[in-house]
């Protein structure tokens, strides 16, 4: 659900502004489109590549570490015992009942490792899904991220379908309209992951989303009219 989310944002807010800027640059409807699209669907595959190399490394890392912490604990069994029992120490557990804890967690070595990568690494365990869950996660990205960086395009597309004879800036006026809800529905939802403070996402994602076009109307209306 987050990655849908933040991949559908990043969506949107592209294409919008990818919009913004060509109508801002006075280009024809189907050049608008043109770039929206293309411009959408190379963003997505980007992104999906990115978000999978992002997971392999971390997966990548964190096996590492775990192989790492495996071969100190099977030939410095003392020492990594000494070193969580530091960390307990610190987190306010008495020495005596570190030494007790420990003592007795050791024996059970895959419990052991499990509590060496979470407290003193802060990593969880290797998993045997975490390749497939990066290619999930990537594939998500793409599919969210081409979904609902659509809807700016679609809303400028299929409006002369039903209103035949709007100007590029009435189309574009009801894309933003169109772009303004999504961004709303989404930044709502991703109140949930953070302070669920729902309306006020929402109005911050709007915001947020109105700036970029903003500036890529103006900018690409500044360039437009100094190259001509």
């Amino acid at each position: 659900m987050k990655t849908i989310v933040f991949g559908g944002l990043d969506g949107i807010l592209t294409a919008h502004a990818v919009i913004a800027a060509a109508v801002g640059a006075r280009l024809l409807a189907s050049h608008v489109l043109a770039l929206g699209i293309s411009n959408v669907l190379a963003d997505a595959l980007s992104m999906g590549v990115g978000e999978y190399l992002s997971a392999r490394s971390y997966t990548n890392y964190v096996n590492q570490e775990f192989r790492r912490e495996e071969w100190e604990l099977d030939n410095f069994p003392d020492g990594e015992v000494a070193e969580m029992i530091e960390l307990y120490e610190a987190k306010g557990m008495s020495r005596d009942d570190a030494t007790e804890v420990m003592t007795r967690l050791a024996k059970y070595r895959p419990i052991f490792l499990e509590a060496m990568m979470k407290d003193e690494l802060d990593l969880p365990m290797p998993n045997d899904e975490d390749h497939a869950n990066s290619v999930r996660s990537a594939l998500t990205m793409v599919a969210s991220f081409s979904l609902f960086g659509m809807i700016p395009v679609f809303g400028f597309a299929l409006v002369p379908l039903i209103w035949r004879n709007a100007s590029d800036q009435e189309l574009f006026l009801v894309a933003c309209c169109i772009t303004a809800v999504a961004l709303a529905t989404l930044g709502s939802i991703k109140a949930r992951f953070s302070d669920h403070n729902y309306l006020r996402s929402g109005a911050e994602t709007v915001l947020l989303g109105g700036l970029c076009a903003a500036v890529a109307f103006s900018v690409g209306g500044a360039v437009a009219t100094y190259l001509e």
